[in-house]
């Protein structure tokens, strides 16, 4: 119990990425535009904001629940910051062969989620008051000033903690503070459990990792240390750039890693697919309704053609 997640992707060589660092952030630096967290920041509020009123009438969701919004928008293919893990490693093997066609190997990203703050409301008293950063609070300039945030966090904290999905609210609706004091102050990624599932998220033990910036690559932010701040560009390209480990040593890394990387051979896809229909890690299944029907029998007829080769 919240202790490792898991994320298949089709391409091993792939990292962790949302869907709006792709299509959106990548798509603008193709064309040679340069943008800020402000601008990025805008056109995902834009994105919400015409989804919203488009499809008011479609979705039980109340207008000021923009975290809700956004799950409607992942779970209908809309590029936003959210990033899918499920609770299940079958079920993200299942996801990594899901539409694999080429030849190339998958993948199950394995993440240890103790390793990330939880967000409570004595770290962020600016957020809950309604009004402007307060920096007094945050960087402690005086004795008065540090008394008064130890007397904030003390009663914050016997209020009781506040939700990931209640902060990331908060956080898309008023933006951040100034980079320095986010920087102190506030974890990098937040692990977004549905206060309200439907049957696909529950049959597939879904969550979902939401990076706070949207500038910063997600693997950045993944690899962000908040007790020496260190902003985890390099930790991220040595991980990518690192050569696989042997199997007999994962137990090793098991103690140390924020990350693993399960790279499975394309020579296996077919053991694997066969695995997973008994072990009834099936489409039909992980997707309860029509799609999911068809995708399964897809997913049949691609198995009997494999074995008929």
């Amino acid at each position: 119990k919240g202790g490792w997640v898991f994320r298949g992707q089709s391409d091993a060589s792939w990292d962790i990425k949302s869907s709006f660092e792709r299509s959106v952030k990548e798509a603008l630096m193709e064309r040679g535009l340069d943008t800020t967290e402000a601008d990025l920041l805008t056109i995902e509020r834009n994105l919400i904001a015409k989804f919203r009123s488009r499809c008011d009438e479609d979705f039980d969701i109340d207008q000021k629940d923009l975290m809700g919004w956004m799950c409607a928008m992942q779970h209908q293919g809309v590029p936003t910051r959210l990033v899918d893990f499920s609770v299940s490693p079958l079920v993200s093997l299942y996801m990594s062969t899901r539409k694999h066609d080429s030849k190339v190997n998958f993948s199950v990203w394995a993440v240890y989620r103790p390793n990330y703050q939880t967000v409570y409301n004595s770290r962020i008293p600016w957020l809950l008051s309604g009004g402007e950063c307060n920096d007094e609070l945050f960087s402690c300039k005086d004795i008065g000033s540090m008394f008064e945030r130890n007397q904030n966090t003390r009663l914050n904290t016997e209020k009781g903690f506040l939700s990931n999905w209640k902060f990331a609210n908060e956080y898309l609706r008023k933006g951040a503070c100034p980079d320095d004091v986010v920087k102190m102050n506030l974890p990098k990624v937040l692990w977004i459990v549905p206060e309200v599932v439907n049957d696909r998220l529950l049959n597939q033990g879904g969550l979902f990792l939401m990076p706070m910036s949207l500038e910063k690559p997600t693997m950045q932010q993944l690899f962000w240390r908040w007790h020496t701040r260190d902003d985890g560009r390099s930790e991220a390209e040595q991980f990518m750039q690192s050569a696989y480990m042997p199997m007999s040593k994962v137990d090793e890394a098991v103690k140390i890693a924020y990350l693993i990387q399960f790279a499975f051979s394309d020579k296996l896809l077919d053991f694997v697919s066969r695995f997973l229909t008994r072990a009834n890690i099936r489409g039909s299944v992980l997707f309860p309704d029509v799609d999911g029907v068809a995708e399964e029998l897809s997913d049949s007829v691609k198995g009997d053609t494999l074995r008929f080769k």
